[in-house]
């Protein structure tokens, strides 16, 4: 039995090119890349379940403008 290759065709190029692009602007940006969480998770921690996505930003957005030692935010702008 032979087997086929799967061709790659212009939607699926571009449909990658912009999943990159996002995680580069959410990294320059300093938001997370949930996706990226999940594939560390997969390789570093596996096994371990991942966050949803809600509770994955919820952290982030906690850990960012959270309050921090003493009671003051991390953050204030």
């Amino acid at each position: 039995m032979r087997e086929t290759k799967r061709t790659v065709g212009p939607t699926d190029r571009r449909a990658g090119k912009l999943a990159s692009l996002a995680s580069t602007l959410r990294q320059v940006w300093g938001m997370p890349d949930y996706e990226r969480y999940v594939e560390h998770l997969a390789l570093r921690h596996p096994g371990e379940p991942p966050l949803t996505r809600a509770a994955y930003f919820a952290q982030y957005l906690e850990r960012r403008y959270g309050t921090g030692h003493g009671g003051c935010p991390t953050r204030c702008c």
